[in-house]
């Protein structure tokens, strides 16, 4: 309400996609879909009944599979490709890692620590990109931010 007026209240028309705080109006996505959230402020005193409204759209969280080539020898020649599906396009896809040396011997090698994969990061993929050369023996962590900044890991 514009001109300050109190004791209005908020409500969602799809509590299965977005619910709102009838107080504040803070509103919190459920699940995809169309909502529309409604102010009302009940007139008094002959006043009429004032109401406006609002569409909001939940878009779904994008998710990611992956598909691996496994680098048996050690060698940095594995890969993984991420297929990416929901949200909005284009994504931003991160790679991050942590590489354990698979023979405490090798050099520079501690016994069960990591050494940090360096990380890589595509822009503008719009259904899948593949990150080669990456080293067996490591964990990775692929993590996917939509158009609309929501990200999945």
């Amino acid at each position: 309400v514009s001109n300050g007026d109190m004791g209005g209240s908020y409500s969602s028309s799809d509590m299965g996609v977005a619910t709102v705080n009838a107080t504040t109006g803070v509103i919190t996505p459920i699940a995809p879909g169309i909502a529309t959230i409604t102010y009302t402020v009940t007139g008094t005193g002959g006043c009429t009944t004032v109401t406006s409204t609002r569409t909001v759209t939940v878009n779904a969280l994008p998710s990611a599979t992956s598909c691996k080539i496994d680098d048996p020898c050690q060698s940095g020649s594995g890969a993984v490709t991420i297929n990416v599906t929901g949200g909005t396009s284009p994504y931003a896809v991160g790679c991050s890692g942590l590489y354990v040396a698979p023979h405490p011997t090798a050099p520079g090698a501690v016994s069960g620590v990591g050494t940090p994969v360096l990380p890589a990061s595509v822009s503008g993929v719009t259904g899948s990109t593949t990150f080669n050369g990456l080293p067996g023996n490591a964990t990775y962590t692929f993590t996917v931010v939509d158009a609309n900044g929501c990200s999945a890991q």
